[in-house]
């Protein structure tokens, strides 16, 4: 049973490292704003198929308002920045800054550790910054070696790097809330409705129009998408209560580099050493931030 569970966790975190290169691929066919409303909407039903949620008479207030909140924003900030990174390589070094994630978690538990806060934060703090060096390496250090002037792509074009660094910090605090709020519960199909409902909104107020026609072709990193987002929820859900929660948290740290590999395969993207460098020591800063907490627990 064990094993069984562990290897489901391992299968969600392949499903997710599939998910920024996927998403991208689906909004170059039908546009950022209405590639993201459809692969919520359809990932939305998929969620609601293979993993259905507490019902919410079951759910407190509390949990659906605070989680639900930072669960939606974080994503459709994510899914707006892919959508405004200008290129292929722009949506990599948008998603190493998404990557954050797990340090900003480990950065909000010290600071929220009480009267062990100075502790805590000192064990966590170094490997938080050797993952906000890989960031600034895999964002800027190949620009640095090429140009000689790093971040320039960033400073071209800011908004998406904002929106992912800003959900990054939104995703921590939703995984430090979630637990005392939750009760147990299951709410994130309800929460990947309001995610579709607000791109919706977005693509709406766009005023774009619909499109008249849909190639056969265009359906398929849309399925693809969709298919991962609720394949990676469903079975992380299980990995978490039948898998070694021990041995999923180490391999989560591996997901920045998995996330980099299957992205520069679906976009075809070349990134150099440089990147490469970085997103190994986002994932080896992040590990050494986990490994910190858990001394101090």
């Amino acid at each position: 049973m064990k094993r069984r569970g562990t290897l489901m966790g391992i299968a969600a975190i392949l499903c997710w490292s599939l998910m920024i290169g996927l998403l991208r691929a689906t909004m170059d066919a039908f546009g950022s704003q209405l590639g993201g409303a459809l692969t919520y909407t359809l990932g939305a039903a998929m969620l609601f198929l293979v993993n259905r949620p507490t019902p919410l008479r079951r759910l407190s207030k509390r949990f659906l308002l605070a989680s639900g909140a930072l669960f939606v924003s974080y994503e459709v900030l994510l899914a707006l920045a892919v959508g405004l990174a200008a290129s292929p390589a722009q949506t990599l070094e948008v998603s190493m800054l998404n990557y954050l994630w797990p340090t900003f978690t480990v950065l909000l538990w010290a600071l929220l550790n009480g009267r062990r806060r100075g502790r805590a934060l000192l064990r966590v703090l170094p490997g938080a910054l050797v993952a906000t060096a890989g960031v600034g390496l895999s964002v800027g250090g190949q620009q640095l070696l090429e140009q000689g002037a790093p971040f320039a792509e960033l400073f071209m074009n800011p908004l998406p790097y904002a929106l992912a660094a800003a959900g990054a910090l939104l995703w921590g605090l939703y995984n430090t809330v979630t637990p005392k709020v939750s009760d147990g519960g299951n709410a994130i199909a309800y929460f990947f409705v309001a995610v579709a409902a607000s791109l919706w909104a977005a693509f709406f107020a766009q005023g774009a129009p619909m499109p008249r026609s849909i190639a056969p072709s265009d359906l398929i990193p849309l399925v693809a998408t969709a298919a991962a987002i609720a394949a990676g929820y469903a079975l992380w859900g299980r990995a978490i209560v039948e898998g070694d929660l021990r041995v999923l948290s180490i391999a989560s740290y591996a997901t920045p580099v998995l996330s980099t590999v299957a992205t520069t395969v679906i976009l075809a993207a070349a990134p150099g050493p440089v990147f490469w460098a970085g997103a190994a020591l986002v994932a080896v800063g992040s590990l050494a931030s986990w490994m910190g907490s858990r001394k101090e627990r």
